[in-house]
């Protein structure tokens, strides 16, 4: 694998990560309502769903995965389940003048922060064919162990630098006085996001 190929290839792969998605938005939310630690948790579980799946790709499970329509279809309504639950919680917090009466609005663990940003993307059943499809996109007929670990790698670490990069600028004190002030129309605007993207699963023919 060369250069004039991995480039052009890592650059739409950034543009791809911190385009407006379930995992982004989660990150976001963490980051602006609970504060740095909790952001960098959330984006430690997007990324750990992500290595996950780009393993899988790269074993060439992905594909034996994406052949068995039983197992996407619950990973499509598992995920579309979680981003709905999310969307609830979104919309409660959004429609209560105190977020922190609302259970879903406490402050989340490290650990449980974790766990929310790995659900987000282990259910996305999208990251499947995603990470499948760069695979069978980016690699030359009969490559080698070495070319699959380096492709493996720089997108993982594409992702991990971009999703970071989200959570570190976006749990500035500025950003979070803004959206303390704001709280209401932030929360109502995940819920929305949310809800879209859980709907979007569940009607989605995989």
């Amino acid at each position: 694998m060369t250069l004039s190929v991995l480039l052009p290839l890592l650059a739409g792969w950034a543009l791809a990560v911190i385009s407006p998605g379930p995992a982004t938005m989660a990150i976001l939310g963490a980051a602006l309502g609970q504060g740095r630690a909790t952001a960098l948790a959330v984006t430690a579980g997007v990324c750990t769903g992500a290595l996950f799946w780009g393993s899988m790709a790269a074993l060439g499970m992905g594909a034996a995965m994406a052949s068995h329509a039983w197992a996407l279809e619950v990973l499509r309504y598992a995920g579309a389940a979680y981003l709905l639950w999310l969307a609830i919680g979104a919309a409660r917090r959004a429609a209560s003048a105190d977020a922190a009466s609302v259970k879903g609005g406490r402050t989340l663990t490290l650990r449980r922060a974790w766990a929310k940003g790995a659900a987000i993307h282990l259910t996305n059943p999208k990251a499947v064919f995603f990470w499948g499809s760069v695979f069978a996109v980016a690699l030359p007929t009969g490559a080698g162990r070495g070319d699959i670990l380096t492709l493996l790698a720089a997108c993982a670490g594409v992702s991990v630098t971009m999703l970071t990069a989200y959570a570190l600028i976006f749990s500035t004190p500025r950003a979070m006085a803004f959206y303390a002030r704001a709280r209401r129309w932030f929360d109502a605007g995940f819920a929305a996001l949310f809800g879209a993207a859980g709907i979007g699963i569940l009607l989605a023919r995989v």
